[in-house]
């Protein structure tokens, strides 16, 4: 009878995800498995993508150690240390929980490791080792690029709407250019937002009718697209690498729209003496620019959403069944009512057309007897 054994695999970005890596790492470990003659099923299958290995709270790494404790399966195959856990105390972490439930761990792109406490000693430098190496090789790559961009040579690859990035291996590459269509695009929003005074829906409306390309990650416009277009400062001209930094702080606590726990960290803005100025082709005059923000302070200070006027006891605390979003409350004629604000124009193509609604008093009372 086949040993059972159960399969992890994971990649960091959504890029690797749609470079099939992970596919990849599941064609080696069945290769494995079927040379050592262990047995696979497919519900023991658990594969995290897009899920950073720096940290432990991952959704399908939790199931396996769920599933090790009621003993359905005396093995896990893994492709290599670093697949399971970024850190070498997580590794030592892991290792050491499913050992004491009688499971297995095998990495199948390395020489088979005894349980003898030597084996475990060559184990742990080599986890020692292949995090320190991460670590040099990371903090190489990121001075260097630094160095790089004080120098005037390179700009982050991650063009905004109305660029396009001129790779580095190109000839005069490793900068911005103006993607002449979306540029047409972004100062036609200037335009209509400073010289016309029309608002955000506005704005989406026309962008709607005249079918203007949306940003390439999104299906179709959204009120947040055109907001963060308004904001960005890189169209004056001037854009800034190293603003931000990765937080993990808030990986696995709940989200605070929507349900489920945070799978990636959030960026969070550094120091402004830290950022680094770039020179990039500007698309809008700082004037314009400048005007813009001042119409968006004033909007945000007078809008309905700001308005202090009414308390809502489960202020997004409560989450839409059909597509996640948080409800929003609502007072008119002195009653409450919780909604989802994105069962109308608002509601993404991929998600059907719904309504989710629940009357304040009703909700709020049940909460308080529970």
């Amino acid at each position: 009878m086949k040993t059972i054994a159960a399969v992890y695999g994971r990649v960091s970005t959504p890029q690797q995800e749609q470079e099939a890596t992970i596919e990849s790492q599941v064609a080696a470990i069945e290769t494995y498995a079927e040379q050592q003659g262990y047995g696979l099923h497919a519900s023991l299958y658990f594969l995290d993508q897009a899920v950073s290995g720096a940290q432990l709270a991952r959704p399908q790494l939790d199931q396996l150690r769920d599933q090790a404790s009621e003993q359905l399966f005396a093995v896990v195959l893994c492709l290599s240390p670093d697949r399971l856990a970024r850190h070498y105390a997580h590794q030592w972490l892991l290792l050491d929980e499913l050992q004491r439930v009688g499971v297995k761990v095998i990495f199948v792109n390395q020489p088979p490791i005894d349980e003898s406490p030597q084996g475990q000693l060559l184990l742990g430098v080599q986890g020692l080792f292949a995090e320190y190496e991460r670590a040099l090789i990371s903090e190489r790559l990121r001075r260097g690029k630094l160095y790089r961009i004080r120098q005037g040579q390179l700009v982050s690859p991650v063009a905004p709407y109305g660029y396009c990035y001129i790779p580095v291996h190109e000839s005069n590459g490793g900068r911005w250019a103006v993607n002449e269509g979306e540029a047409g695009v972004v100062r036609q929003i200037y335009d209509w937002y400073v010289s016309q005074a029309l608002t955000i829906h506005q704005l989406l409306q026309r962008l709607q009718e005249a079918g203007a390309q949306a940003p390439a990650r999104g299906k179709r416009w959204q009120f947040s697209t055109v907001q963060a277009i308004l904001k960005r400062r890189d169209y004056t001209g001037k854009a800034y690498y190293n603003q931000t930094q990765a937080c993990h702080d808030g990986v696995g606590q709940p989200k605070r729209h929507g349900r489920g726990p945070k799978q990636a960290p959030v960026r969070v803005l550094r120091p402004p003496e830290e950022w680094i100025p770039v020179q990039v082709p500007p698309l809008v005059s700082e004037e314009i620019w400048l005007q813009a923000q001042e119409r968006l302070a004033m909007n945000h200070k007078f809008a309905q959403r700001n308005n202090h006027k009414h308390f809502y006891l489960l202020r997004s605390l409560l989450v839409c069944s059909h597509c996640g979003h948080s409800l929003v409350g609502r007072t008119a004629l002195h009653s409450t009512t919780y909604a989802c604000p994105y069962q109308s124009g608002k509601l993404d193509p991929t998600v059907a057309s719904h309504r989710c609604a629940i009357d304040g008093t009703l909700i709020e009372t049940l909460i308080w007897q529970a």
